[in-house]
């Protein structure tokens, strides 16, 4: 806030106004540099800057926006708030999400960060000390960040990257914040920007009662599931907390400080119902067969991260009490348009309790359950990933002979005798293709290979044909054709042509090569 907000304060401005007014009164009429009526308003001029200055400074001394150094510490002292005087953690922070923003997203200064506690202690409280913004288009932003000095919490000298990963506060359209470096301590003394923009923040912040104030204070200790509900049995006066905190059946102490935090913001006799959440870590195993067989493997990873994706985002929308089955999760995978089928899909949950010791219990879900009142499904991608394994079809690989006369393209007979005898196989293929209210093993009829049908179709082409062998990759079976020229097939099998023979028959003239 300016004092003079419509005139000009400084030196020359003050002459040039001097000047102009005994001008235009008549008192002078010699303005040139070095006149006596110069030299006079010059001197005016300068004693009154001097006095405009000290007058402004004085003013804005007693304001957020314009104080600066011993006048803005006692500006913030209102708030009871201090200058940190030095050896302050400071790093960066990525503020990111999954897919590109559709528009600016604002990062305002002061921005609140911090992560689940260590060892039963809230981390240290960082805020963000300039403007940023993650562009539309992009993915992220990396943003610097200072601690915010509190006496109270117990200090550390370093956070480990990862550390931070909590907006007590989140922001619209921002899925993720993480510290890609270690954090560490600062020695220099926090500046008046920085304070300034601490206490603007602690002014946005310090209006209490709202479900907002409640659930960021409880962010602010560290705890990083909290769903805040008002009134959820139509009472009024009531709040029912949902919260998840893996550190309280370690150190019972952690609940204590929760109803201490949320004590200090909610309002004189409001009821609060505290209710302490279990994440139940889902892992489906999702077995699938390819409309491309011959995919290679980096397009299939491709293909993974988008099932995985799909069915991470599917998982984490589960509202508490709903049943899962198998069937929940088909029409997700089965959408995508490069899978051929479900072959399986087994789910698995688990969830975390606690010895006396302090040591793990897991305890298992498996097929289909329902997620209990109070459990936050989720995925761990760490420990339990949704996992998607590749089905490999069974192979049959056949060997063949046939007879040409002489004189024939080799190289165009081979050709035409594989496609026409592709053709042939997938012709006489049955499958029956997979319910889509089941879950359940492909399954193929026992295919019967006649080849004398395919001779025929190939008689313009060549002299004969004599299927040899067949070579079954499951188990390294070699199995000769019958007298018939035929072969039963295993479920599942998929054949191909690995190997053709031409023998040229001797004493003939010619005969069409297949172009």
């Amino acid at each position: 806030m300016k004092l003079f907000n419509n005139m000009e304060i400084d030196f020359r401005s003050i002459v040039e106004r001097l000047t102009d007014s005994m001008v235009k009164s008549n008192l002078i009429s010699d303005t040139n540099t070095g006149s006596v009526a110069k030299l006079m308003a010059e001197s005016f001029a300068r004693e009154m800057a001097v006095f405009y200055s000290v007058l402004e400074n004085a003013h804005g001394a007693g304001y957020l926006e314009t104080a600066g150094s011993t006048a803005l510490e006692n500006v913030v002292a209102v708030l009871g708030m201090k200058r940190a005087k030095g050896q302050l953690l400071k790093g960066k922070v990525t503020f990111s999400r999954s897919a590109p923003a559709p528009q600016d997203i604002d990062i305002p200064v002061g921005t609140k960060v911090t992560g689940p506690a260590l060892n039963g202690n809230a981390l240290p409280k960082l805020e963000t000390v300039e403007l940023s913004c993650i562009p539309a288009g992009k993915l992220s932003s990396e943003v610097t960040i200072q601690e915010i000095y509190d006496e109270q919490i117990p200090p550390c000298d370093s956070l480990s990257s990862g550390s931070l990963s909590i907006l007590p506060r989140p922001i619209a359209g921002i899925e993720e914040v993480n510290n890609p470096e270690p954090v560490t301590r600062n020695g220099k003394p926090e500046d008046d920007e920085h304070l300034r923009s601490r206490a603007a923040a602690i002014l946005r912040e310090s209006q209490t009662c709202t479900i907002e104030s409640i659930e960021a204070a409880i962010r602010g200790v560290g705890i990083e599931t909290v769903k805040v509900m008002e009134s959820p049995d139509g009472l009024n006066g009531s709040i029912e907390i949902h919260l998840e905190d893996p550190q309280l059946q370690k150190n019972p102490e952690r609940e204590r400080l929760i109803r201490d935090t949320i004590h200090k913001v909610k309002a004189a006799g409001i009821y609060i119902d505290l209710k302490f959440l279990r994440f139940l870590y889902c892992q489906p195993i999702i077995t699938v067969t390819l409309i491309d067989n011959d995919m290679p493997e980096e397009n299939f990873e491709q293909l993974t991260i988008k099932i995985k994706d799909d069915v991470s985002a599917f998982i984490n929308g589960i509202d508490p009490g709903t049943p899962v089955s198998k069937a929940k999760f088909q029409g997700i995978v089965i959408s995508n348009p490069a899978i051929e089928e479900i072959v399986n899909i087994d789910l698995k949950a688990v969830s975390i309790h606690y010895n006396s010791n302090g040591s793990e219990k897991l305890k298992w879900k498996k097929d289909g359950w329902q997620i209990d009142t109070l459990e936050n499904a989720t995925v761990n991608p760490d420990r339990w990933p949704v996992m998607v394994i590749r089905k490999w079809p069974l192979k049959a690989l056949l060997n063949l002979t046939i007879t040409v006369s002489q004189g024939s393209s080799k190289d165009q007979v081979s050709k035409k005798v594989r496609g026409l005898t592709k053709e042939y196989i997938n012709s006489i293929i049955t499958t029956k293709k997979l319910n889509s209210n089941e879950l359940e093993d492909q399954i193929k009829e026992h295919i019967k290979l006649n080849f004398n049908e395919l001779e025929d179709q190939l008689k313009e082409h060549i002299l004969k044909l004599e299927p040899t062998w067949i070579v079954h990759q499951s188990d390294g079976r070699v199995e000769d054709f019958n007298k018939d020229h035929s072969v039963m097939l295993e479920n599942g099998e998929q054949v191909i042509v690995e190997n053709i023979d031409i023998i040229e028959a001797e004493g003939t003239d010619g005969v069409e090569n297949g172009n």
